[in-house]
C-alpha cells in the first residue's frame, strides 16, 4: 500500500513510473506484497486478503461517491481566486483542468497530475476492479503476493474465461 504524496499524485516515483489510476487493488504493494513487512502477511493470506478488497468496496462505495467528489469541487470553488492568483504556477491553467468536469488526470509530461479528475478516474477504475472480482473475471491467487511485478494493471490480470 503506498501513500500517494500530494506533489505527484498517482506517480509515485519510488515505486514505477507506470503506477496510475488502472493499479490493480488485488497488489496493491510497490513489490511483491510477502516482502511487505507492514502488509505483507494480511496480503498473502487468502481470508484477510479478502477481508482487505471488501474494505475497499466499502470505502469506494459508501465514502468515494459522487456526493463526496461534488463537494471537493465545492471547495475548490471557494479557493478559486488563490489558485488562479498563484504566482508559482499557471494557476489559470491549473485551475481549468482541476475544474474540467473529466477524468482526464495525466497530461502526458510525467510530471502534471489533477486531483479531482483523478480521483473520479481512480474511483471509476476501482469499481471496475470490483465488478470484474463479483463476475469471476478478476481473481486473486496467492501467487500474486510473491510476484516482484510492480504497479500492475488490474487489466492485463482480468482473466479470459
Amino acid at each position: 500500500l503506498v501513500q500517494y504524496d500530494h506533489d505527484a499524485l498517482m506517480r509515485p516515483t519510488y515505486c514505477a513510473s507506470k503506477c496510475d489510476v488502472h493499479w490493480s487493488i488485488l497488489t496493491p504493494t510497490c513489490e511483491a506484497a510477502a516482502n511487505n513487512p507492514l502488509f505483507g502477511r494480511l496480503l498473502t493470506d487468502p481470508t484477510t486478503h479478502a477481508m482487505y478488497v471488501e474494505y475497499v468496496r466499502e470505502f469506494f462505495t459508501t465514502v468515494l461517491t459522487d456526493p463526496f467528489l461534488d463537494r471537493i469541487q465545492v471547495q475548490l470553488e471557494a479557493i478559486r481566486g488563490l489558485v488562479t492568483d498563484d504566482e508559482g504556477y499557471a494557476g489559470d491553467e491549473f485551475w481549468a483542468r482541476e475544474v474540467s468536469g473529466t477524468d482526464v488526470w495525466d497530461y502526458g509530461d510525467g510530471l502534471t497530475t489533477v486531483f479531482l479528475p483523478m480521483l473520479r478516474a481512480r474511483t471509476d477504475s476501482i469499481l471496475m476492479q470490483l465488478a470484474a472480482i463479483d463476475q469471476g473475471d478478476l481473481v486473486w491467487d496467492p501467487s500474486m503476493g510473491t510476484s516482484s511485478e510492480m504497479c500492475v494493471d488490474w487489466r492485463d490480470q482480468v482473466s479470459m474465461l
